[in-house]
């Protein structure tokens, strides 16, 4: 075959499969033409419309050769029908007048030979080839080079497509990469505005608690002083009547017993008065965590909670309450002791004061059991009081909350607490849900290792 060495050299050719249809198609053509003593080469391929356009042209003797006038979607559907499946078609002067769908394709001094390109089984497109009328015809070797050079054509188109569709993915995913980070940096300034908007509202909430919580020992603070002022303003009359009657002479024994007794009662009102605003402003004292003058210590945790225990017999032993302890052998902490000394008073306290008072129990029963978790240890605690009702266990480490403030109540027991185990021990304590009929029930978890650095986070 004397096509051979161009149709071998073709194939080896990596311009063909580089998905650039220009160069390829040069690269084609120049070896159609010069293979096959062509006048001239051209392929052509169909466009979105239906139409065939002459997309590329070689002239053997015009190096600047003017594309043919492009074919109609008529025009093609008659030369499909020409065609008639067949891998090729020769065209001379003779089949002039049934080639009627060939535009400015001189057929009276030319004979030509196209060969269809297919991609995907549709013909996309075909390859023309001409000769000037004194050459000699198409023999079958120019045919089988033609039907070869279609085939080779139709690798080009289908790097192209591929060329065309991984452009596309590039820049699909070049648009994706945007996208994310457009919304990446939408994200981060939304949760940067989210951020200083949190911060504003907790320092809000901040200056509200510190509000609520000044109005209130305000409040707690100013009736006792109140009371105490009214009974000192009393005992100030009695001692001025006393003095009258002394001035006057008058004053006999029961005058002056009189005034002991009213005295006396003035002073015990205004005592116990004085004492309850002395011990609200210890305890609201104490919700500030201050306590930095103290260390931080190694100890065995059983031994320092049963010893608790039994430093408190006079606050729980008026309510007949019993102790079941649960807590494993050497369990070492580090830890501030005093802060579990406050934490484990208080809750006994509330226990006693809110849980057993009402109580009708011949036993009232406080259970504590300790386990270790992880790298800290939980403190479960509960008694068989009279419990906490859902509605108001969110709100027990409210600064002043009670609901038993006829008696006494502070309402800052529980609050102290929650500060010092949320901020001195960076802890985290809460109230478990269950039938209040059961009692009170608080679960706390505490860092077995404390340190410095974790407090002066605080």
């Amino acid at each position: 075959m004397k096509h051979q060495k161009y149709l071998s050299k073709l194939l080896r050719n990596s311009v063909i499969d580089s998905g650039n249809i220009h160069e390829a198609s040069n690269v084609v053509l120049s070896a159609y033409v010069r293979a096959s003593y062509l006048k001239d080469g051209s392929i052509w391929l169909l466009d979105d419309n239906g139409s065939m356009v002459c997309s590329f042209i070689l002239d053997n003797h015009d190096s600047s050769p003017s594309p043919f006038s492009s074919m109609d979607e008529t025009q093609v559907q008659a030369l499909i029908d020409s065609l008639n499946n067949l891998p090729y078609l020769t065209l001379d002067r003779a089949q002039l007048t049934s080639a009627y769908w060939v535009s400015n394709i001189d057929l009276v001094n030319h004979t030509l030979i196209l060969t269809p390109v297919f991609y995907k089984g549709q013909m996309v497109g075909l390859i023309q080839g001409r000769r000037q009328a004194h050459q000699p015809e198409f023999d079958n070797d120019d045919i089988q080079f033609a039907i070869a050079l279609a085939d080779i054509f139709g690798r080009v188109i289908l790097a192209t497509q591929n060329n065309k569709l991984q452009h596309a993915l590039k820049n699909a995913n070049l648009e994706l990469e945007q996208k994310i980070l457009k919304r990446n940096t939408d994200l981060k300034k939304t949760l940067e505005d989210l951020q200083t908007a949190q911060n504003h509202l907790v320092e809000s909430e901040k200056m509200a608690a510190l509000g609520q919580l000044v109005c209130g020992v305000a409040h707690e603070v100013n009736t006792p002083l109140g009371v105490a002022i009214t009974s000192l303003s009393i005992l100030g009359d009695e001692v001025n009547k006393l003095k009258n009657a002394y001035d006057a002479g008058t004053l006999d024994e029961s005058t002056f017993m009189a005034f002991v007794e009213s005295a006396k009662s003035a002073h015990d009102i205004a005592e116990v008065n004085m004492h309850r605003a002395a011990t609200l402003v210890r305890e609201f004292k104490q919700t500030s965590v201050d306590q930095s003058h103290r260390a931080l210590i190694k100890l065995d945790l059983k031994t320092l909670i049963e010893s608790i225990i039994s430093s408190l017999t006079p606050i729980y032993q008026p309510y007949r309450v019993e102790f079941a302890i649960d807590i494993p052998e050497n369990i070492t902490i580090t830890t501030y002791s005093e802060s579990i000394d406050q934490i484990l008073t208080n809750l006994i306290n509330n226990s006693c004061i809110h849980g057993f008072r009402e109580s009708d129990r011949p036993h009232n029963l406080i259970y504590i059991k300790v386990f270790i978790q992880k790298d800290d240890f939980v403190i479960d605690y509960q008694d068989n009081g009279v419990g906490i009702d859902d509605a108001i266990a969110k709100n027990v480490f409210t600064p002043f909350f009670t609901t038993n403030r006829s008696n006494g109540g502070s309402g800052l027991g529980l609050s102290v607490i929650y500060n010092l185990i949320s901020q001195k021990l960076k802890g985290d304590i809460r109230v478990v849900e269950q039938d209040a009929s059961l009692g009170a029930h608080f679960q706390i978890r505490l860092p077995r290792t404390l340190t410095l650095d974790q407090e002066s986070e605080t």
